[in-house]
């Protein structure tokens, strides 16, 4: 025996409705809804609506953005712009960094904690806790305390291996070219 499709199955209804398979009836599909297959699932949303997991909603939710009156998914952010990859914010436990957002900052930032981003380092060092202290300087320039320096202030000399650094002259020493080498002597002390 030959199934038969049920006359209202196969016949057009206007836009905006949908076939009820449960009462054999045309009815309206949601307010936002252009084109729906069931009172609960959306397939296209009218003018100033986005279509998100089946539903028109005014605006897209976090973690998500518009394209197209679809909401998609941001690709690990909190929330994104244009695209899946230009995150705008991160989670949390990440820092954004150039549209991206990183668990760790990379190489030449560091995590701004308040902010949630990965900031820039000074020019003059490859790396940095912060903005004010390098744990790294440019192969030209010498390390202490932080800071990278040009010279090595009294009491301290210059290593001639790299990393380059500032190392503290001996007590008796006000200057010094090694810690076996005082070109001056502290007050208590003679060469």
């Amino acid at each position: 025996m030959m199934s038969v499709p049920h006359v209202w199955s196969i016949l057009p209804h206007p836009s905006g409705n949908f076939v009820n398979t449960v009462n054999a009836s045309c009815d309206k599909c949601q307010t936002q809804c252009s084109v729906c297959s069931s009172l609960t699932s959306c397939s296209s949303c009218k003018t100033g609506f986005s279509l998100y997991q089946n539903q028109c909603i005014s605006s897209c939710p976090n973690t998500t953005y518009e394209t197209n009156q679809v909401c998609v998914a941001c690709n690990g952010c909190y929330t994104c712009s244009s695209s899946l990859t230009n995150c705008t914010s991160c989670v949390i436990s990440q820092s954004l960094y150039l549209g991206v957002c990183y668990s760790v900052c990379p190489g030449t930032t560091f995590k701004n904690t308040t902010l949630h981003i990965c900031v820039a380092c000074p020019s003059d060092c490859p790396s940095c806790l912060n903005s004010t202290y390098c744990s790294s300087c440019l192969s030209t320039l010498y390390i202490l305390n932080g800071a990278c320096l040009l010279i090595c202030p009294s009491p301290t000399f210059p290593t001639t291996t790299l990393p380059l650094t500032c190392t503290s002259c001996p007590s008796q020493c006000l200057t010094c070219l090694s810690l076996t080498s005082c070109l001056t002597c502290s007050p208590t002390f003679n060469l």
